[in-house]
């Protein structure tokens, strides 16, 4: 199977609910598109939002995917976590691009443990990772983005800033 997803609220599910094995999930982005992941069994959909968003809005939703290398029984990875979502923020903003007026922004924090399995065992390693994206009504990818991780003494630690450009 092979899926085209196109927008920022595009999803995957199979009958019963559940992705599996064997599919090509591709994410359209201009007149690119990117293979995002293959071969990989979706137990529990990563739902990045719950429409609509407003002021005051927050949701929980869970997510899991277990991939493998077809082939060979060395490597696989399962990644499993929960994101928390809260519109906590409204108002305008100035970036390089453009000043917008009407955004909204979204606080994510992703709590989740990738576990690398080899035949010697299981290796858990857990991540908490925060997102903040300003999103304006009148563009469909955020205007902002600035993700982080959070540091074993508790403080954001900023790896990635992003902003709607010319593209």
């Amino acid at each position: 199977l092979t899926y085209l997803l196109e927008g920022p609220d595009a999803a995957i599910s199979g009958p019963d609910g559940a992705g599996s094995a064997g599919q090509k999930i591709l994410f359209k982005r201009a007149d690119q598109i990117v293979e995002l992941v293959k071969d990989a069994e979706i137990s529990d959909e990563d739902e990045l939002y719950q429409f609509p968003l407003e002021y005051n809005d927050s949701d929980v939703t869970t997510f899991r995917f277990k991939f493998e290398i077809p082939g060979q029984q060395v490597f696989g990875l399962i990644q499993a976590g929960t994101r928390y979502n809260v519109v906590d923020a409204y108002g305008s903003i100035k970036t390089p691009y453009k000043d917008y007026n009407d955004v909204i922004r979204v606080k994510t924090i992703i709590d989740e443990v990738d576990t690398i399995v080899t035949p010697v065992g299981k290796n858990p390693i857990p991540r908490k990772q925060i997102e903040y994206k300003w999103f304006s009504q009148n563009e469909i990818v955020p205007v902002l983005q600035i993700n982080g991780t959070i540091t074993p003494l508790g403080s954001f630690q900023v790896s990635q800033v992003i902003y709607r450009d010319s593209f």
